[in-house]
């Protein structure tokens, strides 16, 4: 029974092994098992008789956690290779050490930050090991791995020629491009400072350089400079990126004099970031997971400040700011949610922010160019001009000042008479877009544009507002019977009471036909109720001279008032007055109703 049962267990595992296909030099994308050892008490010998139930990919995204990552690999060859590299894509574990049994016993192959890399048998920057398997042998290897950032990384399996091709292009070589672009661009922006003493300049050149360190980190090549080992260098020198953006935009969106409090906002962020600098520094737990929190917060704050700038059209060329920003912000949002286990961990969501921060860094190189040129084009017109006038004699000067003297006032005569007539077409424009012809009421339009206003002023300083909506009743007899021109008249005599017994304060609308709204700020329902009594009372002895005497109009009133608590917008009271008005018709109409 014992030797059916190993012997399920080795078919088993040879039917869950990932095989090296002989027809690709790499093997990606398999499945692998995971455990996690919280208390990281476990050692290799307790590891491999424990039962691993979680598989994930290769390429994965676990998230945040404590204690020690294990993974379990295995692999069967199918090739007629026997050397082999298995490689790993992070090079910010501090530990990521494996483990292969051999002769008998478990052999230990450290690697990660914490050892050095002329120290690696495979001296590279991100974990790479020598692993033997025989042609048609499967094999299980143990990969124990720590550190503070997220549980995130890709095992892939080289052959030997493919691993130590010459031609071969790693993520590394990639990074170590970007960061050469980058420090090109740095000392172009660099060269424009010496020129254009302003701080904008040194804000950027902070940023590109806190922006190049934080790659260096990512991709792990200030190994190659010989510096100590940081593992908490991705997460810490993110927080200078966060820093030196938050004061570029500052100065960029120049939100001192045009937002105040947004500027104290952003300063805020600015010390939040070094706080946060301090505290990864120093090791504070959980640090790291707040901090891709705050990111993401200042992130989506920005792009809402960028579109109120843009808007508003705060500075010149805020739209190549804002459309960097929109194509950045996607991919350090998918590298922020991968490093948090949130999203699958692929070439894209882990990489996407590399071709975003470049065209971000692009465009906000392209801002400064165009600053500078601007500038200095200013610059040049200005000694054009102190040329022109030093060539010039003092009679000439004298003569020149008079007849620009004369021309000044003239232009500033006919520019205060058109601004005269502008004034007055625009206040006529204005009357004629917001009040109606017939009735010379305010009309709907203007209605809805000043209604909401008062809405939210009464709400703000919790003032009472009423509304009153009215209808004349059986309008439609009085067109059938008497015609429209009638009709009109009816109209425009309703108009004229309703303007009679409003007060200035109140906004009188014709607001449809035979239909009209009363907006009575700072009245109270009794108040409200009260006037509507004197309209209809008013409407209901109207004499109209060119009709008939037997013409009789009234009108049915629905009356309501603000709730702070439950309206939002202007139109829950217009409805709720509505309903006020139908009840007010089925009652018999010629009646006033309300609603609370």
């Amino acid at each position: 029974m014992i030797r059916f049962i190993i012997f399920f267990l080795l078919l088993f595992t040879y039917l869950n092994a990932t095989p090296i296909n002989k027809d690709s030099p790499r093997l990606e994308n398999f499945k692998i098992l995971y455990l996690n050892d919280e208390s990281s008490q476990l050692n290799i010998q307790d590891i491999s008789q424990t039962e691993f139930k979680q598989e994930i990919p290769s390429q994965f995204a676990l998230g945040y956690h404590s204690g020690t990552a294990w993974f379990k690999i295995t692999l069967h060859n199918t090739t007629d290779n026997s050397n082999f590299v298995l490689y790993f894509t992070e090079p910010f574990w501090s530990e990521l050490n494996l483990y292969s049994f051999k002769n008998g016993k478990w052999v230990e192959d450290k690697n990660g930050l914490e050892i050095k890399l002329q120290d690696r048998s495979i001296e590279d920057i991100n974990p790479a090991f020598f692993i033997k398997i025989k042609e048609d042998e499967q094999k299980t290897f143990y990969v124990k791995g720590k550190t503070v950032s997220s549980f995130i990384g890709e095992f892939q399996v080289y052959t030997l020629d493919e691993f130590f091709k010459p031609n071969r292009i790693s993520l590394t070589d990639f990074h170590l491009f970007y960061s050469g672009i980058l420090i090109f661009i740095l000392l172009l922006v660099s060269f424009l400072f010496s020129i254009i003493r302003d701080k904008i300049y040194i804000y950027y050149i902070a940023y590109v350089s806190s922006f190049i360190i934080w790659i260096s980190t990512v991709c792990g090549s200030y190994l190659l400079l010989g510096l100590p080992s940081w593992d908490e260098g991705v997460h810490a020198t993110g927080t200078l990126v966060i820093l030196f953006l938050a004061l570029f935009s500052i100065t960029f969106l120049e939100l001192k004099s045009r937002a105040p409090k947004i500027y104290k906002m952003f300063k805020y962020f600015a010390f939040i970031s070094i706080l946060f600098t301090l505290s990864i520094t120093l090791k504070v737990p959980y640090t790291n997971l707040f901090f891709n929190v705050y990111a993401s917060s200042f992130f989506i704050i920005l792009l809402f400040i960028t579109l109120k700038a843009w808007r508003q059209n705060y500075a010149e060329n805020i739209k190549f700011y804002l459309l960097a920003l929109l194509i950045y912000m996607p991919g350090m949002a998918l590298m922020t949610l991968t490093f948090n286990g949130l999203v699958p961990n692929n070439d894209f969501t882990r990489y996407l922010y590399i071709a975003g921060s470049f065209t971000e860094i692009i465009f906000f190189s392209y801002i400064l160019f165009t600053r500078y040129d601007q500038n200095r084009n200013q610059k040049l017109l200005y000694q054009n001009e102190l040329l022109t006038e030093q060539s010039k004699t003092e009679q000439y000067l004298e003569n020149a000042i008079k007849e620009r003297t004369q021309e000044l006032q003239i232009m500033n005569t006919q520019l205060q008479k058109q601004a005269v007539e502008l004034e007055e077409t625009k206040a006529e424009l204005t009357l004629e877009a917001s009040t109606d012809s017939l009735s010379q009421l305010y009309n709907r339009r203007y209605f809805i544009n000043v209604s909401q206003q008062t809405l939210e002023t009464t709400k703000r300083y919790r003032q009472d507002l009423s509304l009153c909506m009215l209808d004349i009743d059986h309008f439609k007899n009085v067109n059938d019977t008497y015609g429209h021109e009638v009709g009109d008249k009816v109209i425009i005599y309703c108009s004229d009471i309703l303007k009679k017994l409003a007060r200035q304060s109140d906004i009188v609308t014709r607001y449809g036909g035979e239909e009209f709204i009363i907006l009575l700020p700072q009245t109270s329902l009794e108040d409200a109720l009260a006037l509507a009594q004197r309209i209809r009372k008013a409407i209901y002895t109207l004499k109209i001279p060119e009709c008939d005497k037997n013409l009789t109009v009234s009108i049915s009133i629905g009356v309501t008032q603000v709730n702070h608590e439950k309206d939002e917008n202007i139109s829950d009271i217009i409805q709720r007055a509505d309903k006020a008005l139908y009840i007010a018709k089925e009652g018999g109409r010629n009646r006033v109703e309300s609603l609370k």
